[in-house]
């Protein structure tokens, strides 16, 4: 499985090639596309090593999820975090989203049946530190 939304980059690529700087940081600290900006170069597209920003072929501006600025700047979740049926999208500071995973997958085992005699392996990660 993999994602194709923006990932929203520390050093955004897209942000370092745009000629006419429609894209910045938000407050947020997302990348947005400001389409009235945008003169439709194209140049984000080839600078995202993701492939996530498409051209708008009505407006000849580029696009690209913009993690709902409009809903975080009335203090609520992006749409796709909220909807999600399963939570596997988690919106939040990275440390909690971590620890809700942890626990969600911690809850998950215990409720798992396990035949008799059988024995369940787990995998952790491990810093190189």
């Amino acid at each position: 499985m993999m994602s194709d939304v923006c990932k929203h980059c520390v050093k955004a690529g897209c942000i370092e090639v745009c000629p006419t700087g429609a894209i910045i940081r938000t407050e947020f600290d997302t990348v947005v596309i400001q389409s009235d900006v945008c003169n439709g170069c194209r140049a984000c597209i080839a600078g995202c090593p993701f492939g996530v920003i498409d051209m708008n072929m009505i407006s000849g501006t580029a696009q690209k999820c913009t993690l709902c600025y409009d809903r975080m700047g009335v203090g609520l979740e992006p749409a796709c975090s909220k909807a999600c049926p399963t939570d596997s999208i988690q919106f939040g500071p990275s440390a909690s989203c971590a620890s809700a995973r942890r626990n969600a997958w911690t809850s998950s085992r215990r409720k798992a049946k396990c035949a008799p005699g059988s024995t369940v392996t787990t995998r952790t990660a491990r810093s190189a530190a």
